[in-house]
Formats: C-alpha cells, sequence, structure tokens
C-alpha cells in the first residue's frame, strides 16, 4: 500500500480529486436543491422533515458504529 501526500492545493480536476470532494459536493448539491424544491411546497409542518433527517442521520451513526 503506497502513501499519498495531501496539501492544500486546490483541486484542478477529478483526476486529482483524491479525497472525493467532488462527488460529495454534487450529492450536497442535489440535496439542497431536492430541500429547496421541498421546502416551496411546505407551509407548515416542517417539523416532519426534521425528523426525517433526524431519523437518517441516526442511521448513518448506526451503520457506521
Amino acid at each position: 500500500m503506497g502513501f499519498l501526500l495531501l496539501n492544500d492545493e486546490p483541486v484542478t480536476g477529478p483526476e486529482a480529486d483524491l479525497l472525493g470532494a467532488g462527488q460529495a459536493a454534487r450529492r450536497m448539491a442535489a440535496l439542497l436543491h431536492d430541500c429547496r424544491e421541498l421546502g416551496a411546497r411546505i407551509t407548515s409542518g416542517s417539523s416532519v422533515l426534521f425528523e426525517h433527517i433526524d431519523a437518517a442521520c441516526a442511521e448513518i451513526r448506526q451503520r457506521r458504529s
């Protein structure tokens, strides 16, 4: 197994994205877009959305432990 030296330089392309930040950014952008569309339809009861988020986060924590 080899070692990679990571530094604080900007990523210049997909091949230089050693930590997968581009993939994470695309997933986050899709999530924000979906939340914006959902938020436009919710006038009340947004606590339901937060309950689902809390449950999903708990599920992720459970899988990772």
